[in-house]
């Protein structure tokens, strides 16, 4: 492969390839939280048809997988011809988006119509993830273009569910529809954000969580406080007293065992990050909070990636008058990092919350959402491959870097490939990902699909990953060196 012959390809048909992300963006393909349904549903179906279109014009066969009719359609493409002697990469995006109804009068333009000005591509869907996912769809367009025999056999696999829970995806996936591709070489994932303006970054770390919604449950209708009060338990007093065991005054969760897994932190990632620079002030002033806090011996990057949580993000219970209620709810998340167990976190919260009621009363805990953290090590062999390739693409030395969100997806991806995911990201936190005004830069669409283009050279020098046998948590920490 001449990648020299590529960029220059990819540099001379840019404008096109612009052309290509703003048609995608006018395309209105909302999955959650849709004014219009039935214009949603259009939409859905207009952004696929696009992207089998794209892939196919650049020399890829791609179709329209429908895994049933309350399912959003899946595209798939590959090779017409792929080498069964090559290794397979995946290449994974959404086309789907969030609603713009938050409130549609805070956009400063139409949400769909895919304008380009002022260097930026605008609407919702540009950077998270239509123009993350087109950078890998015209790299292979222009790679295919240059001629000569292509060094893996990529694969795409486009959902539109992603942004509602990803069900026809995990569908396809436990069908293992993935199976005939392997082996699997790696996973390509562009659904993130640099590190910062001008900062390219790997992403080698997400963040597990357990989240649940919980009801305390105790008179059989609510009673007035003055005939009842001090003798009948409060929901929302066992429910605030039940909570607040959670979290000491300085925020370390007080779970029974739950810090004892937790992976250390290797010195030389704790250096790269200490050395990153960080603004904490403007940080502080850009989230429009009064004040910031972390765990003593943690700077803020590693209280934001490498340090787990838990949070009480909704009370309810009776009304602003005189009753002891009947009920009362709450929902709380701890997000994890590796190598915590989301099921072993979850029911260490639910006996110690449910330690706090007294006879009679019950608690309920549903809409449970588990995911585990994932980790790609430093030294991992692939970790090299894909820096040198957004140093080819940015012309800067890139940095590693971790998430404190979490994408759920990568696991199952993970899993069904048994190949290590490379998160890359080319968005910026100020892209304004489901809120009002989303936008992406044209110049890291740009500097993307150079990226993307480059990393196809550096994969083709790299064997398949086997998977490592499992190991003990002792040993996990052994290797992982000294701890954060």
């Amino acid at each position: 492969m001449n990648l020299a012959r590529v960029l220059h390809s990819i540099d001379r048909s840019f404008a096109e390839y612009v052309d290509d992300l703003t048609a995608l963006v006018r395309a209105p393909s909302i999955s959650t939280g849709a004014h219009d349904p039935q214009a949603a549903a259009a939409g859905i179906q207009q952004a696929a048809a696009l992207l089998v279109a794209q892939l196919e014009r650049g020399g890829l066969q791609a179709r329209q997988i429908q895994l049933g009719p309350e399912r959003n359609p899946l595209v798939l493409a590959e090779l017409p011809a792929p080498d069964p002697a090559r290794p397979t990469v995946l290449y994974y995006g959404h086309y789907d988006v969030q609603g713009v109804d938050n409130p549609l009068s805070a956009w400063s333009y139409d949400p769909f119509s895919g304008e380009c000005r002022d260097g930026y591509v605008l609407g919702r869907g540009a950077s998270d993830d239509k123009g993350q996912l087109l950078t890998h769809v015209v790299a292979w367009s222009a790679f295919l273009a240059a001629g000569g025999q292509p060094p893996v056999n990529p694969v795409f696999l486009l959902e539109g569910e992603e942004e509602c829970g990803s069900a026809a995806v995990r569908q396809f996936l436990a069908a293992g529809e993935l199976r005939r591709y392997a082996p699997f070489l790696a996973v390509v994932v562009s659904d993130s954000s640099m590190f910062g303006p001008d900062q390219p970054s790997l992403t080698i770390g997400l963040r597990g969580i357990v989240f649940t919604e919980l009801a305390i449950t105790g008179p059989r209708q609510d009673l007035h406080s003055g005939l009842a009060g001090g003798i009948v338990p409060n929901p929302n007093n066992l429910l605030v007293r039940a909570l607040a065991s959670l979290i000491d005054e300085r925020g370390r969760v007080r779970l029974p065992g739950f810090y004892d897994e937790i992976l250390p932190v290797r010195q030389t990632e704790r250096g790269a990050y200490a050395a990153l620079a960080v603004d904490e002030e403007a940080f502080r002033r850009d989230l429009g909070a009064p004040c910031l806090q972390r765990e003593p011996g943690c700077t803020l990057l590693e209280q934001r990636w490498v340090r787990p949580t838990l949070d009480i993000h909704f009370l309810e219970g009776g009304s602003p008058r005189t009753v002891i209620p009947a009920t009362c709810r709450a929902a709380l998340s701890c997000r994890l990092v590796p190598a915590q167990n989301p099921e072993v976190i979850l029911a260490a919260l639910q006996r110690q919350l449910q330690q706090h009621l007294p006879p009679g009363y019950h608690m309920t805990f549903d809409q449970i959402h588990t995911c585990r953290p994932y980790y790609l090590a430093p030294d991992h062999p692939l970790v090299a491959p894909a820096m040198q390739a957004l140093r080819t693409g940015f012309g800067v030395e890139p940095v590693v870097s971790r998430e404190g969100g979490s994408i759920p997806i990568v696991l199952d991806l993970a899993a069904a490939t048994q190949a290590p995911v490379l998160l890359l990201g080319f968005g910026q936190v100020t892209d304004n990902w489901h809120g009002p005004n989303e936008r992406f830069a044209v110049r890291d669409f740009h500097r993307g699909i150079r990226t993307a283009a480059a990393l196809v050279e550096q994969l083709a020098q790299y064997p398949p990953q086997r998977p490592a046998p499992a190991s003990s948590s002792s040993e996990r920490r052994r290797r992982a060196g000294s701890s954060g």
